[in-house]
């Protein structure tokens, strides 16, 4: 619903966004969890067009029409914006254990991992940007994010890397895989942030919804929870195997 408002789909073409949303969640949920390839495509195809949205971002305003010219347009980006992180979150919580040095991680683990790379990322954002603050990342697209903003995040998120690396008694290669992995997740957690504030912007909205008092809407919370996942899934097929 709140994706129908700020991609101003309307009438007829709303309700049919929801019962298109909820039918592939239902058959990705009956279907997919059983088929391997279904998840490596999907999260193949998630990533080029995480890919093509970085592109889109950073040129903002020049190519918007690839992605708003039409209804249809609008009502396709929704559904690549909103299923696949879905389906990962599902398909991470179905991993029983994953060795990995010299520990083994449960699904809900890489989960809370995701989590915790979003939260200190944005907890660093918030509080270099606003102290230091000053040369603006996208001023178009967000003017309110400074890559003094950036540089605390990834402060913040190396942090994380190195607690991990300690508590887990990593190697020095398993940190620096570690720390690699986390500044991927970061750096696509940004452009999942700076995604919806484009959708936002084109269409004059200020927030997605109303729905947490101070703090937007729910896709407000889960932008950058959107493209992270997904490519966090990626990395775990492609560069690491099933």
């Amino acid at each position: 619903m709140e994706w129908n408002k700020i991609a101003e789909i309307e009438s007829i073409y709303a309700w049919l966004f929801l019962l298109c949303l909820v039918f592939f969640m239902l058959i990705l949920f009956r279907y997919g969890l059983h088929y391997s390839q279904v998840l490596k495509w999907l999260v193949l195809l998630t990533m080029l067009f995480w890919l093509g949205m970085t592109f889109l971002v950073i040129h903002y305003p020049d190519y918007c029409h690839y992605w708003s010219a039409t209804v249809i347009q609008r009502f396709i980006l929704g559904l690549w914006m909103l299923l696949p992180p879905w389906y990962g979150l599902l398909s991470l919580k179905t991993i029983n254990s994953l060795h990995w040095g010299k520990q083994y991680f449960s699904g809900a683990d890489l989960i809370l991992f995701v989590l915790l790379v979003l939260w200190l990322a944005d907890s660093g954002a918030y509080f270099s940007g606003r102290k230091w603050g000053k040369d603006k990342l996208l001023a178009r697209v967000s003017p309110g994010k400074s890559w003094q903003g950036v540089y605390g995040a990834i402060v913040f998120c190396l942090f994380l890397g190195g607690g991990l690396s300690w508590y887990f008694h990593f190697n020095p290669q398993h940190f620096l895989l570690l720390s690699l992995l986390i500044l991927i997740l970061l750096f696509f957690s940004i452009i999942g942030d700076l995604s919806e504030s484009m959708v936002k912007r084109y269409s004059g909205s200020k927030d997605s919804g109303a729905l947490l008092p101070g703090h937007g809407g729910v896709l407000d919370r889960i932008d950058s929870l959107n493209a992270a996942v997904p490519v966090f899934v990626f990395c775990m097929i492609f560069f690491r195997g099933n």
